[in-house]
Protein backbone atom coordinates (compact mmCIF):
# COMPACT_ATOMS: atom_id res chain seq x y z
CA UNK A 1 0.00 0.00 0.00
CA UNK A 2 1.05 3.60 -0.54
CA UNK A 3 -0.13 7.03 0.57
CA UNK A 4 -1.69 9.07 -2.22
CA UNK A 5 -4.06 11.98 -2.68
CA UNK A 6 -7.61 10.72 -2.30
CA UNK A 7 -9.65 13.87 -2.79
CA UNK A 8 -9.66 17.65 -2.41
CA UNK A 9 -12.30 19.55 -0.45
CA UNK A 10 -12.67 22.98 -1.99
CA UNK A 11 -13.17 26.27 -0.14
CA UNK A 12 -13.91 29.75 -1.48
CA UNK A 13 -10.77 31.25 0.09
CA UNK A 14 -7.69 30.08 2.00
CA UNK A 15 -8.41 28.04 5.14
CA UNK A 16 -7.54 29.82 8.38
CA UNK A 17 -8.59 27.13 10.87
CA UNK A 18 -9.56 23.46 11.01
CA UNK A 19 -10.94 21.42 13.90
CA UNK A 20 -11.84 17.75 14.20
CA UNK A 21 -15.03 17.03 16.14
CA UNK A 22 -14.65 14.72 19.13
CA UNK A 23 -16.46 11.81 17.48
CA UNK A 24 -14.16 11.95 14.43
CA UNK A 25 -17.09 12.01 11.99
CA UNK A 26 -16.94 15.75 11.35
CA UNK A 27 -14.30 18.30 10.39
CA UNK A 28 -15.08 22.01 10.67
CA UNK A 29 -13.12 24.57 8.68
CA UNK A 30 -13.21 28.37 8.50
CA UNK A 31 -11.89 30.25 5.49
CA UNK A 32 -10.33 33.72 5.47
CA UNK A 33 -13.72 35.36 4.81
CA UNK A 34 -15.07 33.68 8.00
CA UNK A 35 -17.26 31.28 6.04
CA UNK A 36 -17.79 28.05 8.02
CA UNK A 37 -17.82 24.57 6.44
CA UNK A 38 -18.77 21.24 8.05
CA UNK A 39 -17.50 18.08 6.33
CA UNK A 40 -18.81 14.54 6.95
CA UNK A 41 -15.71 12.34 7.14
CA UNK A 42 -17.66 9.11 6.53
CA UNK A 43 -18.11 10.05 2.85
CA UNK A 44 -16.35 13.46 2.70
CA UNK A 45 -19.56 15.26 1.75
CA UNK A 46 -20.19 18.89 2.67
CA UNK A 47 -22.95 18.87 5.32
CA UNK A 48 -23.34 22.64 5.35
CA UNK A 49 -21.57 25.89 4.47
CA UNK A 50 -22.55 28.96 6.49
CA UNK A 51 -21.81 32.31 4.88
CA UNK A 52 -20.05 34.94 7.00
CA UNK A 53 -22.19 37.20 9.18
CA UNK A 54 -22.08 40.99 9.01
CA UNK A 55 -22.36 43.70 11.64
CA UNK A 56 -24.39 46.92 11.47
CA UNK A 57 -21.64 48.60 9.43
CA UNK A 58 -21.66 45.73 6.89
CA UNK A 59 -18.29 44.34 8.05
CA UNK A 60 -17.48 40.66 8.25
CA UNK A 61 -17.79 39.30 11.79
CA UNK A 62 -14.64 37.44 12.76
CA UNK A 63 -15.28 33.85 13.87
CA UNK A 64 -13.60 33.44 17.27
CA UNK A 65 -14.49 29.76 17.73
CA UNK A 66 -16.42 26.95 16.07
CA UNK A 67 -17.36 23.32 16.73
CA UNK A 68 -20.00 20.82 15.65
CA UNK A 69 -21.91 17.67 16.54
CA UNK A 70 -24.52 15.59 14.74
CA UNK A 71 -27.27 18.08 15.63
CA UNK A 72 -25.64 21.23 14.31
CA UNK A 73 -22.72 23.66 14.25
CA UNK A 74 -21.77 26.12 17.01
CA UNK A 75 -20.25 29.49 16.07
CA UNK A 76 -19.01 32.32 18.29
CA UNK A 77 -17.99 35.65 16.76
CA UNK A 78 -16.51 38.97 17.77
CA UNK A 79 -20.14 40.11 18.17
CA UNK A 80 -19.98 38.26 21.52
CA UNK A 81 -22.77 35.83 20.82
CA UNK A 82 -23.12 32.07 20.37
CA UNK A 83 -25.20 30.77 17.49
CA UNK A 84 -26.25 27.21 16.76
CA UNK A 85 -27.27 26.30 13.20
CA UNK A 86 -28.99 23.12 12.12
CA UNK A 87 -27.82 21.29 9.01
CA UNK A 88 -30.89 22.60 7.19
CA UNK A 89 -29.43 26.10 7.61
CA UNK A 90 -31.91 27.20 10.29
CA UNK A 91 -30.79 29.21 13.33
CA UNK A 92 -31.56 27.02 16.35
CA UNK A 93 -30.75 29.64 18.96
CA UNK A 94 -28.62 32.68 19.74
CA UNK A 95 -27.09 33.39 23.15
CA UNK A 96 -25.63 36.82 23.96
CA UNK A 97 -22.71 37.43 26.30
CA UNK A 98 -21.66 40.59 28.12
CA UNK A 99 -17.92 40.10 27.57
CA UNK A 100 -15.67 39.19 24.66
CA UNK A 101 -15.76 35.53 23.60
CA UNK A 102 -12.43 33.77 23.06
CA UNK A 103 -13.26 30.10 22.35
CA UNK A 104 -15.96 27.48 21.86
CA UNK A 105 -15.60 23.71 22.48
CA UNK A 106 -18.21 20.97 22.19
CA UNK A 107 -17.33 18.16 24.62
CA UNK A 108 -19.03 15.12 23.09
CA UNK A 109 -18.56 12.57 25.88
CA UNK A 110 -20.00 15.06 28.41
CA UNK A 111 -22.58 16.51 25.99
CA UNK A 112 -21.65 20.02 27.10
CA UNK A 113 -20.62 23.17 25.27
CA UNK A 114 -17.88 25.29 26.85
CA UNK A 115 -17.59 28.95 25.88
CA UNK A 116 -14.52 30.82 27.08
CA UNK A 117 -14.87 34.58 27.50
CA UNK A 118 -12.38 37.23 28.56
CA UNK A 119 -12.79 36.59 32.29
CA UNK A 120 -15.40 33.82 32.57
CA UNK A 121 -15.98 30.25 31.38
CA UNK A 122 -19.55 29.11 30.65
CA UNK A 123 -20.70 25.48 30.59
CA UNK A 124 -23.78 25.35 28.37
CA UNK A 125 -26.50 22.85 27.44
CA UNK A 126 -25.87 22.38 23.68
CA UNK A 127 -29.49 21.44 23.01
CA UNK A 128 -31.02 24.64 24.41
CA UNK A 129 -28.15 27.14 24.82
CA UNK A 130 -28.90 27.47 28.53
CA UNK A 131 -25.97 28.66 30.65
CA UNK A 132 -25.66 25.99 33.34
CA UNK A 133 -22.40 26.92 35.09
CA UNK A 134 -20.32 30.10 35.21
CA UNK A 135 -16.66 29.90 36.27
CA UNK A 136 -14.98 33.19 37.09
CA UNK A 137 -11.31 33.80 36.33
CA UNK A 138 -9.23 33.66 39.52
CA UNK A 139 -5.92 34.72 37.96
CA UNK A 140 -4.57 38.18 37.03
CA UNK A 141 -4.48 37.31 33.31
CA UNK A 142 -7.44 37.19 30.91
CA UNK A 143 -8.50 33.99 29.15
CA UNK A 144 -7.59 33.21 25.54
CA UNK A 145 -7.99 29.93 23.59
CA UNK A 146 -9.01 26.49 24.85
CA UNK A 147 -8.67 22.79 24.02
CA UNK A 148 -10.77 19.85 25.29
CA UNK A 149 -9.26 16.42 26.03
CA UNK A 150 -11.98 13.72 25.94
CA UNK A 151 -9.87 10.97 27.54
CA UNK A 152 -9.86 12.85 30.86
CA UNK A 153 -12.98 15.00 30.43
CA UNK A 154 -10.96 18.15 31.06
CA UNK A 155 -10.35 21.35 29.16
CA UNK A 156 -7.30 23.62 29.21
CA UNK A 157 -8.15 27.32 29.06
CA UNK A 158 -5.05 29.36 28.28
CA UNK A 159 -4.51 32.97 29.34
CA UNK A 160 -3.30 36.08 27.58
CA UNK A 161 0.35 36.68 28.29
CA UNK A 162 1.73 39.84 29.84
CA UNK A 163 5.21 41.02 30.73
CA UNK A 164 4.99 38.98 33.92
CA UNK A 165 7.60 36.39 34.82
CA UNK A 166 5.08 33.55 34.66
CA UNK A 167 1.76 32.77 32.98
CA UNK A 168 -1.31 30.71 33.86
CA UNK A 169 -3.29 27.75 32.59
CA UNK A 170 -6.76 26.95 33.92
CA UNK A 171 -7.77 23.28 33.80
CA UNK A 172 -11.54 22.73 33.86
CA UNK A 173 -13.35 19.49 34.72
CA UNK A 174 -16.29 19.80 32.33
CA UNK A 175 -18.45 17.36 34.29
CA UNK A 176 -18.10 18.94 37.74
CA UNK A 177 -17.06 22.48 36.84
CA UNK A 178 -14.06 22.25 39.17
CA UNK A 179 -10.92 24.15 38.10
CA UNK A 180 -7.20 24.16 38.80
CA UNK A 181 -5.00 27.19 38.04
CA UNK A 182 -1.42 26.35 37.08
CA UNK A 183 1.43 28.86 37.18
CA UNK A 184 4.09 28.25 34.54
CA UNK A 185 7.88 28.68 34.65
CA UNK A 186 7.98 31.45 32.04
CA UNK A 187 5.60 34.25 31.05
CA UNK A 188 4.58 33.30 27.50
CA UNK A 189 2.65 30.09 26.79
CA UNK A 190 3.71 28.45 23.52
CA UNK A 191 1.67 25.22 23.85
CA UNK A 192 -0.11 23.00 26.38
CA UNK A 193 -1.35 19.39 26.34
CA UNK A 194 -2.89 16.71 28.56
CA UNK A 195 -0.99 13.44 28.19
CA UNK A 196 -2.57 9.95 27.96
CA UNK A 197 -1.64 9.56 31.65
CA UNK A 198 -3.67 12.65 32.59
CA UNK A 199 -0.68 14.88 33.31
CA UNK A 200 -0.61 18.48 32.06
CA UNK A 201 2.38 19.58 29.96
CA UNK A 202 3.19 23.17 29.02
CA UNK A 203 5.91 24.77 26.91
CA UNK A 204 6.62 28.37 27.88
CA UNK A 205 9.27 30.96 27.06
CA UNK A 206 10.36 34.43 28.16
CA UNK A 207 7.52 36.95 27.89
CA UNK A 208 9.65 39.61 26.15
CA UNK A 209 10.21 37.39 23.10
CA UNK A 210 8.94 40.01 20.64
CA UNK A 211 11.64 42.47 21.66
CA UNK A 212 14.46 40.15 22.72
CA UNK A 213 13.70 36.90 20.91
CA UNK A 214 13.22 33.50 22.52
CA UNK A 215 16.14 33.04 24.93
CA UNK A 216 14.54 30.76 27.56
CA UNK A 217 12.23 27.84 26.83
CA UNK A 218 10.94 25.39 29.46
CA UNK A 219 8.78 22.26 29.40
CA UNK A 220 6.76 21.94 32.63
CA UNK A 221 4.81 18.87 33.75
CA UNK A 222 2.04 18.88 36.36
CA UNK A 223 0.11 15.92 37.71
CA UNK A 224 -3.68 15.69 37.51
CA UNK A 225 -3.99 17.63 40.79
CA UNK A 226 -1.88 20.49 39.47
CA UNK A 227 1.31 19.70 41.39
CA UNK A 228 4.43 20.43 39.35
CA UNK A 229 6.49 17.27 38.79
CA UNK A 230 9.46 18.69 36.93
CA UNK A 231 10.70 21.48 34.64
CA UNK A 232 13.10 20.79 31.79
CA UNK A 233 14.88 23.58 29.86
CA UNK A 234 14.86 23.15 26.08
CA UNK A 235 17.68 24.53 23.96
CA UNK A 236 15.55 26.21 21.27
CA UNK A 237 16.90 28.54 18.59
CA UNK A 238 14.12 30.39 16.75
CA UNK A 239 15.02 31.78 13.32
CA UNK A 240 11.65 33.09 12.15
CA UNK A 241 9.89 34.87 15.01
CA UNK A 242 6.77 35.64 12.96
CA UNK A 243 6.26 32.15 11.56
CA UNK A 244 7.30 29.49 14.07
CA UNK A 245 4.83 27.03 15.51
CA UNK A 246 5.13 25.03 18.74
CA UNK A 247 3.99 21.40 18.49
CA UNK A 248 3.43 19.50 21.74
CA UNK A 249 2.08 15.93 21.92
CA UNK A 250 2.55 12.80 24.07
CA UNK A 251 2.07 9.04 23.67
CA UNK A 252 2.40 5.81 25.65
CA UNK A 253 3.61 2.58 24.02
CA UNK A 254 5.54 -0.65 24.59
CA UNK A 255 9.16 -0.82 23.44
CA UNK A 256 11.37 -3.87 24.07
CA UNK A 257 9.06 -4.98 26.89
CA UNK A 258 9.20 -1.55 28.57
CA UNK A 259 6.30 0.93 28.78
CA UNK A 260 7.42 4.27 27.39
CA UNK A 261 5.71 7.55 28.27
CA UNK A 262 7.15 10.17 25.93
CA UNK A 263 6.43 13.83 25.38
CA UNK A 264 7.48 15.27 22.02
CA UNK A 265 8.13 18.96 21.38
CA UNK A 266 8.84 20.17 17.84
CA UNK A 267 9.65 23.82 17.12
CA UNK A 268 10.95 24.83 13.70
CA UNK A 269 13.63 22.25 12.75
CA UNK A 270 14.25 21.04 16.31
CA UNK A 271 12.44 18.19 18.06
CA UNK A 272 12.87 16.82 21.57
CA UNK A 273 11.69 13.51 23.04
CA UNK A 274 11.28 13.86 26.81
CA UNK A 275 10.60 11.06 29.30
CA UNK A 276 7.30 11.96 30.96
CA UNK A 277 8.25 10.14 34.17
CA UNK A 278 11.64 11.77 34.79
CA UNK A 279 11.75 14.89 32.61
CA UNK A 280 14.99 13.73 31.00
CA UNK A 281 15.53 14.45 27.30
CA UNK A 282 15.81 11.08 25.55
CA UNK A 283 16.43 12.34 22.03
CA UNK A 284 17.20 15.59 20.24
CA UNK A 285 16.35 15.49 16.54
CA UNK A 286 17.17 17.87 13.70
CA UNK A 287 14.29 17.90 11.25
CA UNK A 288 14.69 18.66 7.52
CA UNK A 289 12.11 21.48 7.69
CA UNK A 290 10.15 23.73 10.02
CA UNK A 291 7.52 21.67 11.85
CA UNK A 292 3.99 23.06 11.59
CA UNK A 293 2.08 19.87 12.45
CA UNK A 294 2.77 16.83 14.61
CA UNK A 295 0.91 13.54 14.98
CA UNK A 296 2.07 10.65 17.19
CA UNK A 297 1.21 6.98 16.86
CA UNK A 298 -0.49 5.44 19.89
CA UNK A 299 1.17 2.02 19.78
CA UNK A 300 4.79 2.75 18.89
CA UNK A 301 7.47 5.43 18.91
CA UNK A 302 6.69 6.77 15.44
CA UNK A 303 4.91 9.92 14.34
CA UNK A 304 4.40 12.20 11.37
CA UNK A 305 5.65 15.77 10.98
CA UNK A 306 4.29 18.27 8.46
CA UNK A 307 6.59 21.10 7.34
CA UNK A 308 6.10 24.72 6.43
CA UNK A 309 8.30 24.04 3.40
CA UNK A 310 5.99 21.18 2.36
CA UNK A 311 6.02 17.43 2.88
CA UNK A 312 5.02 15.05 5.67
CA UNK A 313 7.77 12.85 7.17
CA UNK A 314 7.73 9.66 9.23
CA UNK A 315 9.90 10.05 12.35
CA UNK A 316 10.96 7.54 15.00
CA UNK A 317 11.07 9.80 18.07
CA UNK A 318 12.60 7.10 20.25
CA UNK A 319 15.61 6.44 17.98
CA UNK A 320 15.77 10.03 16.72
CA UNK A 321 15.57 8.97 13.09
CA UNK A 322 13.78 10.66 10.18
CA UNK A 323 12.61 8.19 7.52
CA UNK A 324 12.83 10.52 4.55
CA UNK A 325 12.39 7.58 2.17
CA UNK A 326 8.76 7.39 3.36
CA UNK A 327 8.13 11.12 3.04
CA UNK A 328 4.83 12.11 1.49
CA UNK A 329 5.51 14.98 -0.89
CA UNK A 330 2.83 17.67 -0.75
CA UNK A 331 2.22 20.28 -3.39
CA UNK A 332 2.42 23.15 -0.93
CA UNK A 333 3.20 24.00 2.70
CA UNK A 334 1.56 22.09 5.54
CA UNK A 335 -0.28 24.21 8.08
CA UNK A 336 -2.24 21.66 10.10
CA UNK A 337 -2.77 17.89 10.02
CA UNK A 338 -5.49 15.73 11.52
CA UNK A 339 -6.00 11.98 11.31
CA UNK A 340 -9.35 10.37 10.52
CA UNK A 341 -9.07 6.58 10.76
CA UNK A 342 -6.16 5.76 8.44
CA UNK A 343 -6.53 8.97 6.40
CA UNK A 344 -4.42 12.11 6.78
CA UNK A 345 -6.14 15.46 6.27
CA UNK A 346 -4.07 18.62 5.91
CA UNK A 347 -4.43 22.23 4.88
CA UNK A 348 -1.96 24.85 3.71
CA UNK A 349 -1.29 28.54 4.24
CA UNK A 350 -1.40 29.10 0.50
CA UNK A 351 -4.31 26.96 -0.71
CA UNK A 352 -8.12 27.14 -0.41
CA UNK A 353 -8.25 23.34 -0.41
CA UNK A 354 -8.41 20.67 2.27
CA UNK A 355 -6.37 17.68 1.13
CA UNK A 356 -7.35 14.12 2.04
CA UNK A 357 -4.50 11.60 1.79
CA UNK A 358 -5.37 7.89 1.98
CA UNK A 359 -3.72 4.50 1.66
CA UNK A 360 -4.11 2.99 -1.81
CA UNK A 361 -3.13 -0.44 -3.02
CA UNK A 362 -0.62 -0.28 -5.87
CA UNK A 363 -2.49 -1.30 -9.09
CA UNK A 364 0.37 -3.50 -10.30
CA UNK A 365 0.98 -5.21 -6.95
CA UNK A 366 0.88 -9.01 -7.04
CA UNK A 367 1.39 -11.43 -4.16
CA UNK A 368 4.04 -13.92 -5.33
CA UNK A 369 4.60 -16.09 -2.30
CA UNK A 370 4.43 -16.24 1.48
CA UNK A 371 7.62 -16.97 3.41
CA UNK A 372 6.99 -18.67 6.77
CA UNK A 373 10.05 -17.10 8.46
CA UNK A 374 11.44 -13.60 8.82
CA UNK A 375 13.35 -12.63 5.67
CA UNK A 376 14.80 -9.64 3.90
CA UNK A 377 15.71 -8.74 0.31
CA UNK A 378 19.35 -9.69 -0.25
CA UNK A 379 19.99 -9.03 -3.96
CA UNK A 380 18.25 -8.64 -7.30
CA UNK A 381 19.14 -9.37 -10.94
CA UNK A 382 20.35 -6.52 -13.13
CA UNK A 383 17.17 -6.64 -15.19
CA UNK A 384 15.01 -6.85 -12.01
CA UNK A 385 13.48 -10.14 -13.19
CA UNK A 386 14.60 -11.99 -10.02
CA UNK A 387 15.47 -11.10 -6.45
CA UNK A 388 16.96 -13.14 -3.61
CA UNK A 389 15.44 -13.32 -0.11
CA UNK A 390 17.60 -14.29 2.83
CA UNK A 391 16.47 -15.48 6.27
CA UNK A 392 18.27 -16.07 9.56
CA UNK A 393 17.63 -19.38 11.31
CA UNK A 394 19.04 -20.39 14.70
CA UNK A 395 19.30 -23.96 15.94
Amino acid sequence: DTLAYDRILHHDLNIKSMIRADDGDLIVTVDSSNKVYVWDTTDWSLKIAIDPAFDEENRFLVVEGVDADQTGVYIVTEKDDLRKYGYDGSLKYRVDFTESIRSCEYCANKDKLVVGCLNSIYIIDPATGKKETVIENQTPHSFSGSKYYPHVGRLIQAHYETEADSAYLTVVDVGSGETIDLQTSEGYILASYITPNGNIAAVTCNSDLLSNGVNRTVLDLYDAKGVKQWSTPLDIHIKYMLYFNTNLKAHTFEEDGVTRNDIVVAIEAEAFTVDETTGQIRQTITLPGDANALYLMTDNSFGRVGYRQGGIDVVDFSEGRVFSEYKFETKDSVRDVTVIGTDLVYNSYTSPDLHVVAWHEAPDMEELDTIPVSAYAFAEADDASYFVMCSLCFA
